[in-house]
């Protein structure tokens, strides 16, 4: 098993906060010099497997003993100090000493955070969060290095918390947005605020006692997840609030001012170079935003998923009271996740779209592509070939039909593929897959929805049997590829009184499509 550090590792990445998988990387509790140490053994052990399950009470709670194990650990080879000091990888964090309060109990002191400028330390701020909102005050990356224990069952902690199969930001989104109408937010603002709510756990895990989480807590009965969880969601209404107002302003995340309330550091004194600047955990989140057609098919797909979740409410809260569902909600098939892993891939790479075949050559290029799953890549190989970049030995082998579908490419669409694969061939098999998929036959429940979907722009009930017979006709064509029974069904239908607009079957067809497509309807 390969030994990284625990702030790159997959489970500590906001990327996979946002966007959870179901397993759990072991890798991620290894860090490099600490494998053998108490800490590191219980975290290791601790997620071995994944941590996913159904039950989210019983996985918070498996969670927070851990943490509290962590904890008694750490206390303990401090001499029960719960505060730290450290310096290093561009940052300073000094800890003033224990004070008292205004009634004069024991109270923690202030920890003052400063930034590594032209080889000065300066209370600048290291860097505006990409959410855009607030700054980045303390992240996984800074403290990467610190061998004091107290800073390792912190690191170890923010990991459990960041894990993606507790999905802890999401979590807390879908039990609290309702409260406050994100529902209906953008989905690029969504993922604006689930990035800050990741770098929220990293600092108030991380931070000194006082300003974040005391591990004297933890064995005094504070579940670490719940108050996590109190803490986003406290912190929801007021981080999206800033998104938006800096969203109206058009502000970049990089011009964006730190929030109101925000203490502990003061505006930036001295523009920083990028290498100077901490590399932090929520880099790559938004790192390809700039991608904006591939990202505008992810926003897409996000805004999608959103009006699923809040019809699902919808109906959920019908049902409660006595009532019907308010709207039918279907999930994506396989054939269509495929078609959108390859629109996304192509539309990424900005790349042509292979050649779609006639219906009856998809079928036989698909069968084939089941019992070898090598010629999508051998026939784009010898299309590279033909064209004359030598991609390796000539195949004759290969039929016409599969090098048809890379007809529009040209040597500059060979190379950029090639470039965009990064090693990984198995990524051209899923666009070749997506763009030969073939519709499913529809159901009954398809063929209902279209139906009801149609006869909201006819003029009149007596269309019933024409429509219905234009969407059977259309679902033989779409599985046959024959066109004649189609044409006539869809002008009989175009031709009636009060059917809608349309000049030609081709339009009616992209109707069709639209409503066998729509996820609520």
């Amino acid at each position: 098993m390969q030994k990284r550090d625990c702030a790159h590792a997959t489970g500590m990445n906001t990327t996979t906060a946002i966007a959870p998988s179901s397993s759990v990387s072991a890798d991620a509790a290894y860090m490099p010099g600490m494998n053998t140490s108490a800490i590191a053994a219980i975290a290791r052990d601790a997620l071995r497997s994944s941590t996913s399950t159904p039950n989210y009470d019983r996985q918070h709670e498996r969670v927070n003993a851990v943490a509290v194990e962590i904890a008694r650990t750490a206390l303990e080879l401090s001499g029960g100090r719960s505060t730290y000091s450290y310096e290093g990888n561009g940052i300073r964090l000094s800890y003033t000493g224990d004070t008292t309060n205004t009634e004069g109990e024991f109270a923690y002191g202030p920890t003052i955070r400063e930034y590594l400028v032209d080889g000065e330390y300066k209370t600048t701020a290291p860097l505006p969060s990409q959410s855009g909102t607030g700054l980045l005050n303390l992240a996984l990356d800074h403290v990467k290095d610190c061998k004091d224990p107290i800073v390792e069952a912190k690191r170890y902690i923010t990991w459990l918390l960041l894990d993606p199969s507790l999905e802890l930001v999401d979590y807390t989104m879908r039990v609290s947005t309702a409260w406050h109408g994100l529902m209906q937010e953008p989905h690029k603002m969504r993922m604006a605020l689930s990035v800050r709510l990741a770098e929220v756990i990293e600092q108030k895990i991380l931070e000194n006692p006082g300003g974040g989480l005391d591990l004297k807590d933890l064995l005094e009965g504070t579940n670490v997840v719940g108050y996590m969880v109190k803490t986003l969601d406290g912190s929801i209404f007021n981080l999206m609030k800033r998104i938006k107002i800096n969203e109206d302003k058009h502000r970049t995340t990089f011009d964006t001012p730190n929030d109101e309330g925000d203490e502990g550091y003061r505006r930036p004194e001295v523009k920083l170079t990028p290498d100077q600047l901490p590399q932090s955990a929520e880099n790559a989140a938004i790192e390809n935003e700039a991608d904006t057609r591939a990202f505008a098919i992810m926003e897409l797909i996000g805004a999608e998923e959103d009006a699923v979740a809040a019809a699902k409410a919808e109906n959920k809260a019908a049902e409660e009271r006595g009532e019907q569902k308010t709207a039918g909600v279907r999930s994506r098939r396989s054939a269509e996740k495929s078609a959108i892993v390859a629109r996304t891939f192509l539309a990424q790479t900005q790349l042509p779209a292979p050649v779609i075949p006639d219906v009856d050559t998809r079928k036989q290029l698909i069968k084939q592509l089941d019992e070898d799953d090598t010629l999508a890549v051998a026939s784009f190989m010898e299309w590279g070939n033909i064209l004359g970049a030598e991609l390796g030995e000539p195949n004759d082998a290969i039929s016409d039909a599969w090098l048809n579908i890379w007809a529009t490419y040209t040597l500059d669409n060979i190379e950029t593929m090639i470039e965009a694969l990064n090693g990984r061939w198995d990524r051209l098999t899923k666009v070749v897959e997506g763009a030969l998929a073939l519709p499913e036959p529809m159901s009954a429940a398809t063929k209902k929805r279209i139906r009801d979907i149609m006869v909201r722009t006819c003029d009149g009930d007596d269309l019933a049997a024409l429509l219905t017979a234009a969407i059977k006709a259309y679902d033989e064509h779409l599985q046959t590829g024959e066109t004649e029974a189609w044409t006539l069904a869809a002008e009989t239908f175009l031709d009636a009184p009060g059917a809608p607009a349309l000049a030609e079957p081709a339009q009616l067809a992209l109707a069709f499509d639209a409503a066998a497509a729509a996820l609520v309807y």
